[in-house]
């Protein structure tokens, strides 16, 4: 970097900034993300990376359907939908029922028997873009509530016989003595054992009010302190408070489902089952609806080539050859 006088130029400044940009581009092209974390955060890079992933399927899809050759094309499509026919067989014989995983794992087997490896293929790809979606919203979401209900609490004022020290709130240990000044978030769950302070439950009880806190009280992590100084006896750590609870049981609420979707997978309205049972009666009615066709069809009505039709002048009717 050029300088004067160990001051950084403003050249300097620009190429070294330019080659960080530069850098920052390699890294996305690649796939590798680590700049961009530390740059844009990580909302930006979960974003930036599942953006990659959806550009490398759509560009896969576009290059296996134009530039493969037919043979290799069809030796392709039937490797991928290994994965998918294995998931229906294993979710009919293993669970014995029939999910979308078996309507899937049909939709494809069905176009690969009848050499239909474009249909099978698109059928996969609308799959993987549907998963991939899936996936990126239940880690955004996650993201967002862990981000939002996050305590951000590093350190904590540990208090000891004779003073108090500010120490990593990670060293904390259950039966530690812990104090919270007006303004602090409580970092765990604990006694009240010296102190008062109006503390705001809001984020656990939904209180609009602040409740008073006395020696003797419950003090729960995540509650924050109004007014007063409390010292807290810590009972549960990190992880195993009830604030710390209820942030674990919102993760694993079933990948977030939406109502749509818990509506497909209750047991009275199962939509796969109503589409293979349509499409068995379908394939079964098919044979005798196009009979019926067949026989009320305009060519069963044609005169046979050895009739023979009676002309207008021996018949006495009006013969529009003779009007013209």
């Amino acid at each position: 970097m050029l300088s004067v006088d160990g001051i950084p130029s403003e050249n300097g400044i620009f190429q070294e900034v330019s080659q960080e940009v530069k850098n920052l581009q390699e890294d996305i092209k690649t796939g590798k993300f680590k700049n961009a974390y530390l740059l844009f955060g990580e909302e930006a890079y979960l974003k930036i990376q599942y953006k990659e992933k959806l550009i490398q399927k759509v560009l896969t899809r576009f290059a296996t359907k134009t530039f493969l050759p037919a043979p290799v094309r069809a030796v392709y499509t039937s490797v991928q939908a290994i994965r998918y026919i294995v998931k229906g067989i294993h979710c009919l014989v293993f669970k014995r029922k029939l999910h979308v995983e078996v309507l899937d794992a049909t939709a494809i087997s069905v176009s690969l028997l009848r050499r239909d490896f474009n249909t099978a293929g698109s059928v996969m790809f609308l799959l993987g873009v549907g998963e991939l979606l899936e996936e990126w919203t239940h880690k955004k979401s996650v993201d967002d509530l862990a981000r939002t209900m996050s305590l951000n609490v590093s350190k904590v004022w540990l208090k000891t016989e004779d003073q108090e020290v500010l120490v990593p709130a990670s060293k904390i240990k259950a039966g530690d003595r812990i104090v919270i000044r007006m303004g602090t978030v409580i970092p765990f769950d604990g006694d009240i054992v010296d102190g008062e302070a109006m503390i705001n439950q809001a984020s656990l009880t939904g209180e609009s009010v602040s409740v008073r806190k006395t020696v003797g009280s419950y003090a729960y992590a995540g509650t924050v302190v109004e007014e007063g100084e409390i010292t807290v006896g810590v009972k549960q750590v990190s992880g195993n408070s009830r604030f710390d609870k209820i942030v674990t049981m919102i993760e694993e609420s079933e990948k977030l489902k939406s109502r749509c979707s818990a509506l497909l997978s209750t047991p009275d309205f199962n939509f796969s089952d109503s589409s293979i049972i349509l499409t068995i009666l379908s394939y079964l009615l098919e044979p005798p609806a196009r009979l019926t066709l067949n026989t009320i069809s305009p060519s069963s009505t044609t005169v046979p080539a050895n009739t023979e039709v009676p002309s207008p002048l021996l018949t006495g009717s009006d013969s529009p050859v003779s009007e013209a």
